[in-house]
């Protein structure tokens, strides 16, 4: 909220002015194109602020793909852009409609749990510990790309269900993510990896059929799918804790709704389906099978390392390198 209402504090100030000093009224389609280009910029903003306080780590990324002469702001406009456009497609305009009032509810029942200190001392549902344990959902060194549990490093707070998500990439040590041009999902490193289970636990909901978004490289949705999220399985793994691993490859998914899975059984594969800006995993655990009306949940991995660094349980933020402690380099 803080993004949104910057931008649009910023945006207004601009077209007050300009209409009071040059009498110009902005016609409709550069006045959005203005707004999209105003949050994007003040979106990579606040991510260099949250750098220079310390939150997360001085991490430079490069952008994919031929976007990415564009640096971030042309992602994140041309992400936003395509967004607007796909509430003309029915099926993700009903989408988007059920996560408003979804969240809505959620912001209700997460304000209660805590004034009424259901769940523990600090009154937070959301809060650690979790019943299960947790492991890292993919094979080898990926890079967290977005993701944390405050509002300077989250994926995106304001969404209640997804307050604790990740986006998972594969980078070399320069935090590029692809060969080539980046305008083929097979130059790149995530794509087709296999996305494991990360506890043990029943398959509640499965969503195939879906293909990879078209255009890869230039940081647009796919306006045409019938699902932003693209392929996705959720896993009940306790009482409370279902985590959604999204955008895999259509006809990846190896289970189905019902079955019982072991920890690290390979559900499908890294792909690109839905709205994503490149092939990626997104990963997060939410308190019901329904992502649009649950609560996000803060999730703490197991017997990791992150950059390097072995950890028998910790919290991620974006800008790390993480791996299983069994992946690490000369582990047998």
């Amino acid at each position: 909220m803080r993004v949104i209402g910057i931008s649009l504090g910023i945006y207004a100030v601009l077209l007050v002015g300009l209409h009071l000093g040059w009498g110009i009224r902005l016609p409709y389609g550069p006045a959005v194109l203005g707004y999209v280009l105003i949050s994007a910029a003040v979106s990579v903003i606040d991510r260099r602020r949250a750098v220079v306080r310390g939150v997360v780590p001085d991490v430079r990324l490069p952008t994919s793909g031929p976007i990415g002469k564009t640096g971030q702001v042309g992602l994140i406009a041309a992400f936003t852009l395509s967004g607007l456009v796909a509430l003309l497609n029915p099926w993700q305009a009903r989408q988007m409609v059920r996560q408003m009032t979804g969240n809505a509810r959620a912001k209700r029942r997460l304000a209660r749990a805590r004034a009424a200190a259901e769940a523990g001392p600090d009154g937070d549902p959301t809060a650690l510990p979790r019943r299960a344990r947790y492991t890292l959902p993919f094979d080898g060194e990926w890079l967290v790309y977005n993701g944390g549990p405050d509002p300077a490093t989250s994926h995106s707070w304001d969404v209640i269900a997804q307050r604790f998500a990740f986006d998972f990439v594969r980078a070399d040590d320069a935090g590029r993510r692809h060969t080539g041009r980046g305008t083929r999902l097979d130059e790149y490193f995530a794509w087709g990896e296999p996305i494991r289970a990360a506890a043990p636990g029943e398959v509640v909901r499965v969503v195939d059929g879906i293909r990879d978004a078209p255009a890869v490289g230039w940081g647009l949705v796919d306006v045409g799918a019938r699902d932003f999220v693209g392929n996705h399985v959720v896993v009940r793994h306790a009482e409370g804790e279902f985590g959604l691993y999204a955008h895999l490859v259509p006809g990846s998914i190896r289970v189905a709704e019902g079955d019982r899975v072991e920890r690290a059984v390979h559900l499908g594969d890294c792909g690109h389906s839905g709205h994503s800006s490149e092939p990626h995993l997104h990963f997060h655990l939410q308190d019901g099978p329904e992502m649009h009306d649950s609560l996000g949940l803060r999730i703490a991995f197991s017997n990791l390392r992150i950059d390097g660094v072995p950890h028998a349980e910790s919290e991620l933020r974006w800008g790390q390198r993480v791996c299983a402690e069994h992946d690490r380099p000369g582990a047998h």
